[in-house]
């Protein structure tokens, strides 16, 4: 029986070792060490970058459900919805063509939104 499970465990070993090389070799793997949700030129800020932004007059996006929106949002946050984005990005794609600051946020930890719509 000792046998036989050191069998699974090699086999396992050498199979997480050709999967990492592939990912890492290939041009086609994702990217292990950041969010796989971001696209080129997003950014994850911490909140204090956040606020500075703000401070600035940067576009805020909210990306959490409307209701949750209309409940209470960050003041001059427009909603981008991820479970809604096409009719809103149609009404606010003017304004975000002409912002070159804009910050998405959603519902803290946990909360991909965010990361989809931007």
């Amino acid at each position: 029986m000792p046998l036989r499970a050191g069998r699974i465990a090699l086999i396992a070993a050498a199979g997480l070792f050709c999967g990492l090389a592939w990912n890492a070799w290939s041009g086609r793997g994702i990217a292990l060490g950041a969010n796989a949700f971001l696209r080129e030129g997003a950014e994850e800020i911490p909140a204090s970058e956040a606020r500075a932004r703000f401070d600035r007059g940067a576009l805020f996006l909210d990306a959490r459900p409307v209701a949750n929106y209309e409940i209470e949002h960050i003041p001059g946050a427009v909603p981008l919805p991820e479970d809604d984005f096409d009719r809103h990005f149609a009404i606010l794609e003017p304004r975000l063509r002409s912002s070159f600051d804009n910050v998405v946020y959603c519902a803290g930890y946990g909360c991909e939104a965010s990361h989809l719509v931007a």
